[in-house]
């Protein structure tokens, strides 16, 4: 018959039941042992308090571009999640896991910032036709027109007030787009 043994939670090495002794954190084998852990479990929270406290100085110390590019990134990928299983918007290309996929623009962000984040403006793209075709946009504007309407994609180009984006509004824009990734997954 097999007899009963606990797992040391300084150790880990297993024990009789009635040779150890036991502590509201669990079984230790010994005095040392207990100590031990509660010298690791100190050292750990001290550990994650750091890491909380340098998160929060960076998130403090965050410019305007640093939060806007945060934001971008999130809404890229929300954009390529949301096409995931459509084809490039320019050439037709099939979903295919053998090349890089983008987000990519149709009327650029740094011409025209007031449409960085519209869902309308932006669509999958395979990596050479946004890279090395410059964003093929005379295939683009043909199929977005199909896809969204004239009228949408006239409106676009028409002029707009450019758009500058607050903190705050960044951080909104953050958050509404890993919660919409998050929904897509």
């Amino acid at each position: 018959m097999a007899t009963a043994t606990r797992k040391c939670c300084g150790c880990k090495d297993r024990f009789k039941p009635e040779t150890m002794i036991k502590l509201p954190v669990g079984y230790f084998c010994l005095l040392q042992c207990s100590i031990d852990y509660a010298t690791r479990a100190q050292k750990r929270a001290r550990e994650r308090q750091a890491k909380t406290k340098l998160k929060a100085d960076k998130e403090r110390i965050k410019t305007c571009s640093q939060y806007i590019k945060d934001a971008q990134t999130w809404f890229n990928k929300f954009i390529r999640l949301r096409d995931k299983d459509l084809p490039c918007i320019c050439c037709d290309r099939p979903n295919t896991n053998d090349i890089q996929w983008h987000a990519g623009h149709f009327l650029t962000t740094g011409a025209r910032p007031e449409h960085r984040f519209n869902e309308n403006n932006c669509h999958k793209q395979t990596s050479y036709c946004n890279n090395h075709l410059s964003g093929n946009v005379a295939e683009y504007r043909k199929r977005l027109i199909i896809k969204i309407g004239l009228q949408a994609v006239e409106e676009m180009e028409r002029d707009h007030k450019p758009k500058k984006y607050t903190i705050d509004e960044l951080k909104v824009i953050i958050q509404d787009y890993k919660d919409k990734c998050k929904l897509l997954k």
